[in-house]
């Protein structure tokens, strides 16, 4: 019957399409947009329908298939009756919505319609909760006085301390990667060799594979040999395992999981695969993502440690005992995500402030501060060498310290850290933090009366002690009964006073757009590398280059993922030091480039010859600290040239692809020789002169799903491009002639620009952005930017830097009164260039089927070098509010992972309420969502409900008192790009739920921003083939395909016939209709083994996110992916 009813929907569905089209030729304009919009509203009805009986059918098929195995059927769920999951509480109504899938246009809806999940700690709410009053505490300046009872301790209970001896290896902050390796990591990872040898009780932490690597290549095999059996006897750990210790706040999170991938790949290749990091260490960044934990846990990881959180949220936490809990994902109903954290306490991870509440008693058992070393205690109360004299009371002093911090957690096992930057870098420093500390250890276990038990460690040593004690002591999972669980972030970070981290979320912009331009080449050239080598693989081509390809492409990999360091992205580190990154994301860069033109060769050939040099990019960058530019087309009269445009989106995309040409009039051409629509624009010398040599050349291309295809651009007056109309607003001079555009000028006071779908609004006045109509529905969207400027505070200890955001007052309008204004119109685009002296703004909308037509596209070129002690930023005043509600609600992406709500807390100063934008920033009420997408990361804030503010660069003239030791005065001319949206929605369920969602539009907007389509120049002739079409259809709507991952044989080095997929199911908001989409959803699944054309799935393994491990569910054959979540797969072809 189910069957039956299904086909009888897709009948309908089908006679709907039909009635359609021949009303398309009978109706005019008008009535046709009618039809339309019932149309789409009766097939959305349908295609609801048929995932409903499809879900049906698959649930009555299961319960058959296990009736006639004798299998019983699940039992039902009782109504009343608690389900118990990881030893948390969850109620019958959460587990509903977990499982059951929410359809609406065919998307998947079951986050975005279900309930906030409860968790025992909800940031959100504890941000509103606390009082943020900054109380001196005592010895414990930022928290309170900890008073203890001896009796909390028993022979049957005691107190079990694990120190933890690590050394903090920044790759790159004061000096650069090399710099710090040749003058401290060599040595300390030497001496790690030699004192673990001598001093058999030692053992060290160490998380930073970069360095550890380099050390690698130049180590004996003693060395080598020495560090497996210290890791076999649990005495040498590698904690987390990535390339570096990554920013969380302004990285994206595909370069987060690509740097991990990285470590773990070489921990596999040069230790053996079962050398598996289990514990996660993050002492430095500056303030903590929730996706940080999520990508842990999904590459096998249990445990993980934080450091640099807010004052007031550890004290808070810690008089609750929260600091150790099971951090959870923010729309996991179940539990499925969770990893136990450990927060510390205090200040800083250094000695003063990790054995104990009192910073001037823990300095004296840092025994590197001895007298006479090259530190020293501030408190002026300096470290003794352990005597038999003196160790009862130093034993008695360290003790009390230990108990009072473990007061604070619900164990008796306590955590202590034994280390600090570049530590370790001398015999001697192992020598007196060994000896002294095992002197001290001897003692006190020694003694019954004291009930504790203290010894060198691991971190997974400490993390399975406290298993154990509490009830885990098979150490079978993340989660950790009897613990609290906690969802959300912890921004914006203050270490003292309002002392804000919340510059670094912009410092150095530049560097910020240049990381973004690498991953995007970067994931390309991993895409069409794997599928260029399948093909090799496949059909037996020997000519291919993989083997060195590939080390192009760990090149790349290892340049990308080092700047992820946080004091790399973040713009924190050294002038010299940034450009050191810089400089190697350049070659990385180019080395992409060079295995995307050697993989598309191979792609477009027809035999097993591959020529050489056949393509060029058309991007261009030679020096690493100017803007990229594009590579000029030049042509004769008559002369052909072939492009090929290659698409690394799992999608089909239709959109305006961009080229320089030397002359005019000029046409395109697609692979079947009809002309395309184009459009030519000018390129201009100055503000006002207009070049006569170089044109920039726009035409609307398809391009298939991870394919290529080949457009032909031709010198001629047969089937030219439109020559588009420049008009000139606030010009004060003649102007003349040109020959090709002929600009004229106008003097109105306002001026409008127009697609299909929008009509955008500009004053000339101040040359900025009025307001969107939506042409469809004629609603007008009041939308007003400017440019703004805040002062920077120069006070002694409390000035603005690299890291820290602390303006003297509210933001400055810096516009400018009638600037400078061109407006290009055209068949495919309009755009409106504002010059201004700080800054090049210019407005955009195309004429497009696709995605692209629904935004307003801004990008902004700053040049700041004139503003001293400025943050420089754009604001959009909007009347996008909720009636019933005062506050500046505001959700901002973490990572480009999450959408997590925000409200501006007036307890906490300015500086307090700027948070991280990855991606995505949005605000709503209950009938429309304002949405701004990024291509780069920055500062935002909401200061009044509907207003938002991007903070685009920074130039302060001093130092910020947080060790760079130099100011942030190193600006470039900076580009920044976003998308501005405004979508229909309905109100939604749950006005409560702190986790929001991008509509499926603004998904897919997002990732073409952030994935640009590449163009290939083919330098001479034509290409054997005109197109490549991997795949028979494309991927649905909501699976993103973040990397198709290559790997080698670590002994033979030859490249394997298989890729590491990764796939991330995008859960969106289906309160907001989708549009100018042209894929489908699927519920999150694909069918692999038809998947690809021309090539033959052998194998598909579901593995953790880095590969390390088989993944719980590795049986199935397709992708069947939980909205959320990120899978990945080994994918072996034929």
């Amino acid at each position: 019957m189910l069957r039956k009813r299904r086909n009888t929907i897709i009948f309908l569905i089908g006679l709907i399409v039909l009635v359609y089209f021949l009303f398309l030729k009978m109706t005019d304009s008008h009535n046709q947009s009618d039809l339309s919009v019932e149309l789409e509203k009766r097939l959305s009805e349908l295609k609801v329908e048929v995932v409903a009986s499809d879900e049906a059918l698959a649930k009555l098929e299961a319960q058959v298939v296990s009736l006639e195995k004798g299998e019983q059927l699940p039992e039902a769920v009782d109504d009343n009756k608690p389900i118990v999951i990881s030893g948390n509480r969850v109620t019958k109504e959460q587990k509903a919505y977990d499982l059951a899938t929410f359809s609406s246009s065919g998307q998947v809806c079951s986050l975005s319609e279900a309930p906030q999940p409860k968790t025992d700690v909800q940031m959100y709410n504890v941000i509103d909760s606390i009082s943020f009053d900054d109380v001196d505490g005592g010895v414990w300046k930022q928290g309170y006085p900890i008073k203890i009872q001896d009796s909390q301790w028993t022979p049957e209970k005691p107190l079990k301390v694990f120190l933890i001896p690590h050394s903090h290896d920044d790759p790159g902050w004061l000096k650069t990667f090399d710099g710090y390796y040749s003058a401290q990591v060599k040595n300390i990872l030497d001496n790690m060799v030699l004192k673990l040898r001598q001093h058999e009780r030692m053992k060290f932490i160490y998380a930073e594979i970069s360095f550890f690597s380099t050390w690698w290549k130049s180590a004996t095999e003693e060395q080598k040999e020495s560090v497996k059996r210290y890791i076999s006897e649990g005495r040498f750990e590698l904690v987390t395992g990535g390339w570096v210790m990554p920013d969380e706040a302004a990285a994206h999170y595909w370069a987060m999981l690509d740097q991990l991938i990285e470590g773990h790949s070489w921990i596999r290749d040069n230790l053996g695969p079962n050398v598996v990091p289990r514990s996660g260490w993050s002492i430095d960044p500056f303030g903590h993502s929730s996706t940080m934990p999520y990508i842990l846990r999904q590459s096998g990881l249990r445990n993980m440690l934080v450091q640099r959180i807010h004052y007031s949220v550890k004290k808070y936490l810690s008089i609750n005992k929260f600091l150790e809990f099971n951090w959870r994902q923010t729309w996991d109903s179940v539990g499925s995500t969770d990893i136990l954290c450990h927060m510390m306490p205090f200040y800083s991870y250094d000695v003063p402030h990790t054995c104990g509440p009192d910073p001037k008693i823990c300095c004296q058992f840092d025994f590197q501060r001895l007298p006479g070393s090259r530190l020293n205690c501030p408190w002026r109360k300096a470290p003794q060498p352990i005597t038999d004299a003196n160790v009862h009371e130093r034993a008695a002093t360290l003790l009390d310290q230990y108990r009072k911090k473990s007061s604070l957690y619900k164990s008796n096992v306590v955590l202590i850290p034994l280390g600090d930057d570049f530590r370790y870098d001398t015999p001697g420093e192992w020598d007196k933090q060994y000896t002294n500390y095992d002197k001290l250890f001897t003692y006190m276990n020694g003694k019954s009366e004291w009930n504790v038990k203290a010894q060198f460690a691991t971190l997974s040593d400490y993390f399975n002690e406290l298993r154990k004690e509490s009830g885990d002591p098979e150490l079978s999972g993340a989660s950790l009964a009897g613990f609290p669980t906690l969802s959300g972030d912890f921004f914006t970070y203050a270490d003292r006073a309002d002392h804000y981290w919340s510059g670094y979320f912009t410092s150095r912009p530049f560097y910020k757009h240049w990381d973004r331009h690498l991953e995007s080449t970067l994931r390309s050239s991993e895409i069409i590398f794997s599928l260029a080598q399948a093909k090799a693989h496949h059909n037996h081509i020997n000519t291919f280059q993989s083997k060195e390809l590939y080390e192009k492409l760990t090149y790349a990999r290892r340049s990308l993922g080092l700047f992820q360091h946080h004091d790399g992205i973040t713009g924190t580190a050294k002038t010299v030091v940034v450009a050191d990154y810089s400089e190697r994301m350049l070659r990385g860069w180019k080395s992409a480039h060079e295995v995307i033109k050697e993989s598309a060769q191979l792609l477009l050939s027809d035999s097993s010859a591959v020529e050489q040099e056949v393509f060029d990019v058309d991007w261009l960058k030679d020096v690493e600290d100017v803007l990229e530019t594009r590579r000029l087309i030049s042509l004769s009269s008559g002369q052909r040239k072939e492009l090929v445009i290659y698409n690394s989106s799992p999608h089909q995309r239709q959109e305006v692809v961009r080229v320089w040409v030397s002359r005019v009039p000029i046409s395109v051409y697609d692979v079947t020789l009809q002309a395309v629509e184009c459009q030519v624009s000018p390129y201009f010398d100055t503000e006002t002169v207009v070049s006569n040599n170089k044109f920039k050349l726009s035409f609307l291309a398809k391009v298939p799903a991870l394919g290529m295809v080949t457009y032909s651009l031709e010198a001629s007056e047969t089937n030219p491009c439109t020559i588009a109309t420049v008009t000139y607003y606030n010009h004060r001079d003649s102007v003349a002639n040109d020959g090709v555009f002929n600009p004229t000028v106008d003097t109105g006071d306002k001026l409008t620009i127009h697609n299909d779908q929008l009509e955008v609004e500009l004053s000339t006045s101040s040359g900025m952005l009025l307001s969107m109509t939506d042409r469809k529905s004629n609603e007008q969207h009041p939308l007003e930017m400017s440019f703004i400027k805040y002062k920077s505070s120069k006070a002694k200890d409390h000035a603005g830097g690299a890291y820290l955001f602390i303006p003297t007052g509210s933001s400055q309008s810096v516009l400018q009164s009638r600037p400078l204004m061109r407006v290009i119109k055209g068949n495919l685009f309009h755009e409106v260039h504002t010059m201004t002296s700080l800054v090049e703004h210019t407005v955009r909308i195309v004429n497009t089927p696709g995605p692209e037509s629904l935004g307003l596209e801004v990008v902004n070129i700053d040049t700041i070098t004139s503003q001293d002690d400025t943050d420089f930023g754009m604001q959009l005043s909007s009347a996008v509010k909720d009636p019933e509600s005062s506050d500046a609600v505001f959700y901002t992406d973490l990572n480009g992972f999450t959408m997590y709500k925000r409200k501006k807390q007036e307890k906490i100063q300015l500086q307090g309420n700027v948070y991280p934008m990855t991606s995505m920033m949005y605000v709503e009420n209950d009938s429309t969502r304002l949405s701004v997408l990024a291509a780069q990361s920055a500062g935002v804030i909401s200061l009044s409900p509907g207003n938002l503010q991007v903070i685009l660069d920074r130039r302060l003239n001093q130092d910020d008192n947080r060790g760079l030791g130099q100011p942030v005065t190193d600006n470039k001319r900076t580009e920044s790009r976003f998308y501005i949206l405004f979508e229909k929605k309905t109100p939604s369920k749950h006005k409560d739920k702190v986790i929001g969602y991008p509509s499926l539009t603004s998904a897919i907007l997002y990732q073409h921003l952030i994935s640009p389509l590449i163009t290939l120049h083919v330098k001479s002739g034509k290409t054997p083939q005109s197109q490549f079409i991997p795949l028979t259809t494309s991927f649905p709507c909501e699976l993103n395909l973040l990397n198709m991952r290559s790997s080698h044989d670590s002994v033979s080095t030859e490249v394997k016939a298989e890729s590491l997929l990764l796939v991330h199911h995008q859960a969106t908001d289906c309160s907001l209709p989708s549009k100018g989409l042209t894929c489908s959803t699927n519920n999150g699944k694909v069918d692999i083994e038809s998947l690809f054309k021309d090539l033959k799935v052998k194998s598909l393994e579901r593995r953790t996110l880095t590969d390390l491990e088989v993944h719980s569910d590795s049986s199935s054959r397709s992708l069947d992916i939980q909205p959320m979540n990120i899978a990945a797969y080994k994918l072996t072809f034929e």
